[in-house]
């Protein structure tokens, strides 16, 4: 689906908000592009923890936004985890992440900003 895109070897940055099209097997085709840091998958409605899996390759991202992406999941720590330079995760309305399972991502992603519905991590409330 994706393909053609993983030829723009030294892409930085990739918003594909609202692109109701991609799906777990588009992801696949992002996660080739290995200078990717930032990642914008809002409202991205098919993608799944599944699609996920792909992304976690992206070692180096730094950012990423995955707002009102229903088909998400507490299960998704598992693969987002693996994103060592990742820096910050907005899981915002994503309907299917429990309090519980930001509760999870907050453990786990110690030095990641976590933005949660109106709930950020960590410490975003000192001045």
């Amino acid at each position: 689906m994706f393909a053609e895109i993983t030829k723009l070897t030294g892409l930085q940055t990739l918003d594909l908000s609202f692109c109701w099209q991609i799906n777990d097997t588009g992801l696949a085709d992002i996660a080739k592009l290995t200078g990717l840091q930032t990642l914008t998958l809002s409202l991205c409605i098919r993608i799944t923890d599944k699609g996920l899996e792909e992304i976690a390759k992206l070692t180096g991202l730094h950012t990423l936004d995955l707002v009102s992406c229903g088909r998400i999941t507490n299960a998704a720590i598992k693969y987002i985890a693996k994103l060592k330079e990742l820096r910050t995760l907005n899981i915002s309305n994503c309907e299917q992440i429990t309090n519980e399972g930001y509760k999870k991502f907050q453990n786990v992603l110690k030095n990641v900003l976590v933005i949660f519905n109106d709930f950020q991590t960590p410490d975003s409330d000192q001045n």
